[in-house]
């Protein structure tokens, strides 16, 4: 199945932590949300 939406690799640096080589394929038809300390994503 081709993918509806894809990342990959994805780096980043924050004054607290860091994120290094994320990656994230969503499937066509499928939902996802990404959602934060305070719920606003």
């Amino acid at each position: 199945m081709t993918p509806a939406f894809s990342l990959a690799g994805i780096s980043k640096r924050y004054p607290d932590f860091s994120l290094r080589d994320v990656s994230l394929t969503l499937p066509e038809g499928q939902v996802m949300g990404l959602v934060g300390v305070n719920g606003a994503g």
